[in-house]
């Protein structure tokens, strides 16, 4: 794992954790051999040399001119650097949650077809410490979301990608929230995206104590039933900001019936709105995240 920093490259997406197969004979045990291992304990297969891939840290700068840091992961001979590679953003940008760069296999699957995969360290998470948290909730919260669209500029702009090849996920829960706001503020920016039990009604949601997650969500998001919070926190859902005009490209949203993020009542919402509107929407219904 590597530590988001203004110094050095972080080594961490490139680098496997290692893991023991171990045999016992007479009562003495023996490793047979050392076997790599992803961040999630999963095997990995393969071959894998970690000197066939580079990472990288940059920064993209904010329309507040805040720096935002990227990591950037990419197999070097399959990638150019002239626009043409496929481009996978991950962010997510709330609750304080850090997303520290670690080996994942998957996204190895990515990387060994061409794909250059970065992590933006958006406003929300605490990569930069507790005040980077406090400026993306409450009514700061659109800072996520710019922070989020700063990288995928910064990213096209110095040709780790495209318009036409840039696919975007956010995780699960207010991760969908990013990707669905981030396609209303610039939907000609992206290509595709992935959205995983997006959290996408954002106001109605709110105003329904009767859900779960309604309560906690008032210390990230605030309460709508005030008015201050209800007036910014509608210009940002992404529910209440589609307009008709938008082509948003290939959409892929994950869902379930069982989710304890969002109801059954708002993923039928979100299926719906994908048809009054003539997105491209794959559901693909799946377990509790």
């Amino acid at each position: 794992m590597g530590a988001v920093n203004d110094t050095g490259v972080c080594r961490g997406l490139a680098v496997e954790h290692r893991g023991s197969v171990v045999a016992v004979e007479d009562g003495v045990l023996w490793m047979v051999k050392d076997v790599p291992r992803a961040s999630s304990g999963s095997v990995v297969h393969g071959g894998f040399e970690p000197s066939d891939y580079l990472t990288e840290r940059k920064w993209a700068v904010s329309i507040d001119g805040t720096r935002v840091p990227i990591s950037i992961l990419y197999k070097k001979n399959l990638v150019k650097f002239d626009g043409f590679n496929p481009l996978f953003m991950y962010g997510y940008g709330s609750y304080g949650i850090s997303i520290v760069p670690g080996f994942e296999a998957w996204a190895f699957t990515l990387v060994d077809r061409g794909f250059i995969y970065a992590i933006a360290h958006i406003r929300g998470g605490e990569e930069m410490g507790i005040k980077w948290y406090e400026d993306g909730e409450l009514l700061k919260k659109r800072n996520t979301f710019i922070d989020f669209i700063a990288c995928a500029e910064y990213l096209i702009e110095n040709k780790y990608g495209s318009k036409e090849k840039l696919c975007i996920n956010g995780g699960v829960g207010n991760g969908g929230l990013l990707i669905g706001d981030v396609l209303n503020m610039c939907p000609d920016l992206f290509k595709a995206a992935v959205l995983d039990y997006p959290f996408v009604d954002v106001v109605t949601s709110l105003l329904d104590p009767t859900i779960s997650s309604t309560t906690s969500e008032w210390e990230e998001l605030g309460d709508p039933r005030k008015e201050e919070y209800y007036h910014y926190i509608k210009s940002y859902s992404p529910v209440d900001n589609v307009s008709i005009c938008i082509d948003f490209g290939k959409l892929i949203r994950n869902s379930s019936r069982q989710s304890t993020l969002c109801s059954r009542s708002k993923h039928a919402e979100a299926s719906c709105l994908c048809e009054e509107f003539h997105l491209c929407s794959i559901s693909l219904c799946v377990g509790r995240p």
